[in-house]
């Protein structure tokens, strides 16, 4: 290992550096989830839905997407529902009955 690298392990820049990319990491990520699902839960007000979907469901492909974005904020989801400030995802929809 270099010596640079090392003496910066010595002096915490490292782990100061790591501190702060991890922080900005989870105000985005916390950021991202408030924008987006406040924007879902308007959107499911306006058709009288009680759950919510990240992305539209107009095909197999958004619910595809829809069920990675629930995926990555599911944390956040149980979190939001348990603080009471929160609902929970829609379901996808049943596709081919016609």
């Amino acid at each position: 290992m270099s010596q640079r690298f090392l003496r910066s392990l010595a002096d915490g820049q490292y782990k100061q550096r790591a501190i702060g990319a991890f922080a900005c990491l989870l105000f985005v990520y916390l950021g991202s989830y408030l924008i987006w699902s406040r924007m879902a839960y308007r959107t499911a007000d306006a058709i009288d839905g009680e759950g919510f979907w990240f992305v539209s469901p107009d095909g197999p492909r958004q619910d595809s997407i829809n069920a990675i974005v629930n995926s990555v904020y599911r944390p956040l989801i149980w979190i939001d529902v348990a603080l009471g400030a929160g609902r929970s995802p829609a379901s996808a929809p049943i596709r081919g009955l016609d």
